[in-house]
């Protein structure tokens, strides 16, 4: 039974949890606005869904490997995975998660005769180990490639839909900027978290924002990105939804004057708690912003 919970928590379940909302409710805010472009079945979309859990479970059990001297430092209360596991099922773990994900997208790009897809998921998984093992200790790369793939993980939707990608396509248009607001986002999130880990990336002598650049600067760097973001939101409640008050009331007491609650935590941040909890209240940022899609698309015609 511990070694069940500590495999959870290795694969970071809530993120797991997030992300298949995500994908989720973002399938249901489509087929809300019309019933004529919604090409996947029940089962082809659950491959969708097991191809995502199981490439992120993978990424996440391979990123606590390589981040076991670092979180001795940053997380001494963290249940550290080799405690668990020796490094032979650590892999053995890692690889068959990784097989099932990427069978079940080779399937699905296969049942909808798009048999190219299947390299999305095997770009996906090279790039989250890599970043696990590299990428992520240098300079900013890392957390472009994290935002990326998690903003990805909503183009997916209208991309195994068969949406057609064009400005005047309004779904198109809406799913592109749902995407740039979780990049955004994201890249905020992450760089926040590089400053709370700023003591174990020293030691390992990662390249990490705060650590070449100092902790304020960087905190101005994560502030800009925070702007982006909350310049998305508002332009996602007032400008494509304009005539729309619930749409626009929402967006203002669920997310904007939220961003800006954080934007303010962030400038006043000193310790690795408020840091924290900056991190916390990102992510609560991002599940309601998924929640709005529930009621967001079916405006849109």
């Amino acid at each position: 039974m511990k070694n069940i919970f500590a495999f959870l928590s290795f694969i970071r379940w809530k993120n797991i949890a997030l992300l298949i909302v995500m994908q989720i409710f973002f399938k249901i805010g489509l087929e809300s606005s019309t019933s004529k472009i919604s090409f996947l079945p029940p089962f082809l979309f659950s491959l969708l869904i097991i191809a995502t859990i199981c490439i992120a479970a993978a990424g996440n059990i391979i990123n606590d490997y390589f981040d076991v001297e670092t979180d001795k430092i940053n997380k001494p209360k963290k249940t550290i995975i080799t405690s668990y596991f020796s490094k032979k099922r650590i892999f053995q773990l890692y690889f068959f998660l990784n097989s099932i994900g990427l069978i079940s997208g080779i399937i699905l790009s296969f049942k909808i005769d798009k048999i190219a897809y299947s390299f999305f998921f095997i770009g996906i998984i090279l790039a989250l180990y890599f970043y696990s093992k590299t990428l992520k200790k240098t300079l900013f790369i890392g957390n472009l490639l994290i935002a990326f793939i998690l903003a990805f993980s909503v183009l997916m939707i209208p991309i195994f839909e068969k949406i057609h990608f064009h400005p005047s396509n309004k779904i198109f248009m809406l799913f592109l900027e749902y995407t740039l607001l979780v990049f955004s986002l994201n890249i905020f999130r992450e760089i926040i978290k590089d400053i709370e880990d700023i003591n174990g990336d020293y030691k390992i002598n990662a390249n990490t924002l705060p650590i070449v650049l100092g902790r304020k600067r960087t905190q101005y760097i994560s502030l800009f990105f925070g702007g982006i973001s909350l310049y998305l939101a508002t332009s996602l409640g007032f400008q494509t939804f304009e005539h729309i008050l619930e749409i626009s009331i929402f967006f203002t007491v669920a997310i904007i004057i939220p961003i800006l609650f954080i934007m303010y935590k962030t400038a006043v941040a000193e310790k690795k708690i408020h840091y924290k909890k900056i991190s916390l209240y990102t992510k609560l940022v991002l599940l309601l912003g998924i929640i709005s899609t529930l009621f967001t698309f079916k405006f849109l015609f």
